[in-house]
């Protein structure tokens, strides 16, 4: 399953408002910068271990956050059979 940021602007915010660099966050919670870059873009798509890592590293104790908040389901990984499979 892979999954999508919601609002990457928003994200953003987040990030700035616990005083973090995106370059600063992904080194906090051990994640690639680059990677962590292109996530906060909406560029790439983390899987579920990595966006909670996101989301964990985001929370606070005034500021709870789910997955939920930051980020949507963008597809389960189910296998489409191809045109050839269907023929078939």
């Amino acid at each position: 399953m892979k999954l999508s940021v919601k609002d990457p602007e928003k994200l953003k915010t987040l990030i700035s408002l616990n005083g973090k660099t995106v370059n600063g966050f992904a080194k906090e919670i051990n994640s690639n910068p680059g990677y962590i870059s292109k996530i906060v873009k909406g560029e790439v798509h983390p899987q579920p271990p990595l966006a909670k890592k996101i989301v964990d590293g985001l929370s606070t104790k005034k500021n709870e956050l789910s997955i939920d908040d930051i980020f949507f389901t963008l597809s389960a990984n189910k296998r489409i059979a191809t045109q050839k499979e269907k023929v078939s």
